[in-house]
């Protein structure tokens, strides 16, 4: 079975909150799924990174 990740799963995900563990939780009770992630998603999660390091002052931040 073929799951498709949006954003916001995504986002659960990497900040490592307890919903992103529940994610990966039901994840690895299936067997061998199939995960992807939209082009949409590669595109907002890199618009937040560069967002992010825009506004860095510092080479520390």
């Amino acid at each position: 079975m073929m799951y498709i990740f949006d954003t916001d799963h995504l986002s659960f995900i990497q900040r490592n909150g307890q919903e992103g563990k529940q994610i990966l939780v039901k994840l690895a009770t299936l067997q061998d799924p199939e995960v992807a992630v939209t082009v949409i998603t590669y595109e907002e999660q890199i618009r937040g990174r560069i967002s992010f390091l825009s506004k860095a002052k510092t080479v520390d931040e």
